[in-house]
């Protein structure tokens, strides 16, 4: 039976142990089809890699003496590393001391201890060194026998980890205390002396700490933390959409909420030929896509500069929609998502402004199912999202904002000097911007009231390298990801909290007029 072989590959399975017959299957059909990378397209530049190897590489001997001696000096440095009070910086997992090529491959695979002796999430540092353009590998490589033998992880502990929500390649680097998984670096024929050396000095600086290093707790942030439950009192000074995901934001005074957040808010993607969603990651200069919502003329209105006004239907019908494009797969955060092609010639106006070939794709909100599920905090499953992430609103407090820029002020002064706090807003793309009282306090709220609508959080937003991008000019840095990182005591990096609106979940009857929020409207936090 296709749908129920008796093997599985790489790809296919969200859990399993060699070990004992415990295999889970991934939920989609397709992926479960995969048994392992699709690496096809990669086959035509094998003939090509083969002839420059052979060209450049007389001796494969000498290859392996020279990637070996680079996987050894690392090891020793890594394994001499040690913070302030004494203790190793890394637990490297090998059966050798890296003393022969004839037992011990050209990589080095382990995990990053704190001072205090507790591990260092794998995803924490692979987005540390991504931001300093190191290229490793994390998780379990597909190898969860060594997995195990090396994390000394059981099979019932695994079957735990997967009942927990746990599963292959995904974001759940620590469960209680534990890795699930490591860091893995590897050299090659072209790896040099200094690349390794760059790594040290990368862990070094990002990982060792001093004697003297203080860590605040990271819910508490340096607030002290009432012991019973407080209301206080805010206000809402911004709203913000994101018709389309990934680019510049609309700013509006009032607007309604529907079933999965601000009407329009991430309702469209950018599009690569391949089916793919496109962001600022991939393509900076979305952020100079300015997209307006004209409720009167029932059009997406989106503004570049340079380049005439687009404007698409707000409300697509089906029947009006091509048939040879058709319904369009993706997906977002590992769930699958679809919609509609919105014509060539927003495409053409796309392919024009980001200088790369790509389309634009609408929510098909007749056919549209997606939930926001399992994202921590008191979260219900089966709040409907539109393309957003994770939750259907992400609140950002002024107050953290002006904290970060600080902290920024003071150790990139040259970047941020002449950057005000309304700049460093927009890099995080928030759709609710609060005037807070203190920074971070915004982690331990628990209830938001406004007006009439309750707001339950769903946990903090952990944050990519996205936040590193100029949102006026698109230029990229290493900030202030980095300073984020390295004043909390984090799994990842977060900033701001995700909401989604209880009252409308359980209360879909609720009157239009109090489905709306405004401008300086109070909000009362319960924490």
């Amino acid at each position: 039976d296709v749908l129920t072989p008796g093997f599985f590959g790489g790809g296919a399975v969200a859990a399993y142990s060699p070990h004992v017959d415990f295999a889970e299957p991934r939920p989609s059909v397709a992926e479960r089809l995969e048994h392992g990378t699709m690496s096809f397209l990669a086959l035509a530049a094998l003939p090509v890699g083969f002839d420059v190897l052979f060209s450049w590489v007389r001796d494969m001997a000498a290859v392996e003496k020279h990637t070996f001696g680079l996987a050894r000096l690392a090891y020793l440095r890594l394994t001499a590393l040690r913070h302030g009070n004494g203790q190793p910086v890394a637990t490297v997992y090998s059966p050798t001391a890296y003393e022969s090529s004839d037992c011990q491959g050209p990589v080095v695979t382990f995990n990053l201890l704190r001072a205090d002796a507790s591990y260092v999430g794998y995803n924490q540092v692979e987005m540390a060194a991504t931001e300093h353009g190191i290229h490793l590998r994390t998780g379990c490589f597909c190898n969860m026998g060594a997995c195990q033998r090396w994390l000394d992880t059981s099979t019932d502990q695994l079957r735990r980890d997967w009942m927990s929500g746990h599963q292959c390649n995904d974001n759940m680097d620590i469960i209680d205390g534990r890795p699930t998984g490591a860091v893995r670096i590897s050299f090659g024929y072209m790896s040099t002396h200094a690349d390794v050396l760059v790594f040290i000095e990368f862990v070094e600086s990002r990982f060792c700490e001093s004697e003297s290093t203080v860590r605040p707790s990271p819910v508490e942030g340096g607030v002290e933390v009432s012991k019973h439950s407080e209301e206080k009192q805010y206000e809402l000074t911004s709203l913000m959409l994101y018709p389309i995901k990934s680019c510049a934001p609309f700013e509006v005074e009032e607007w309604e909420i529907g079933p999965s957040g601000f009407l329009y808010d991430r309702n469209w993607l950018v599009m690569t030929p391949t089916n793919a969603v496109l962001s600022q990651k991939q393509c900076s200069a979305m952020c100079r896509v300015r997209p307006t919502v004209d409720r009167q003329r029932s059009l997406l209105v989106v503004h570049s500069d340079g380049h005439a006004p687009l404007e698409v239907p707000l409300h697509t019908d089906r029947g009006s929609v091509d048939v040879r494009m058709g319904a369009i797969a993706t997906r977002i955060c590992g769930a699958s998502v679809c919609g509609w092609h919105c014509g060539e010639e927003a495409a053409a106006w796309f392919t024009r402004v980001l200088a790369r070939d790509c389309y634009l794709m609408q929510q098909d909100t007749a056919d549209f199912s997606r939930t926001m599920s399992g994202v921590g905090g008191d979260v219900q499953d089966g709040v409907p999202v539109s393309f957003v992430n994770v939750a259907p609103f992400l609140c950002v407090n002024q107050a953290s904002v002006r904290d970060l820029l600080r902290q920024l002020q003071e150790s990139s002064p040259t970047e941020f000097s002449d950057v005000d706090a309304d700049q460093l807003q927009c890099r995080f793309r928030g759709n609710l911007i609060v005037a807070g009282s203190s920074a971070c306090e915004e982690e331990r709220w628990k209830t938001v009231r406004i007006r009439d609508l309750t707001f339950k959080s769903a946990g903090p937003c952990s944050r990519c390298q996205m936040v590193n991008i100029d949102q006026g000019t698109g230029e990229r840095s290493q900030e202030p990801i980095r300073t984020i990182s390295r004043t909390q005591d984090k799994r990842l990096p977060t900033f701001g909290v995700y909401l989604y609106c209880s009252t409308y979940v359980h209360g879909r009857n609720a009157p239009p007029s109090a489905l709306a929020l405004r401008v300086g409207d109070q909000l009362h936090i319960t924490e």
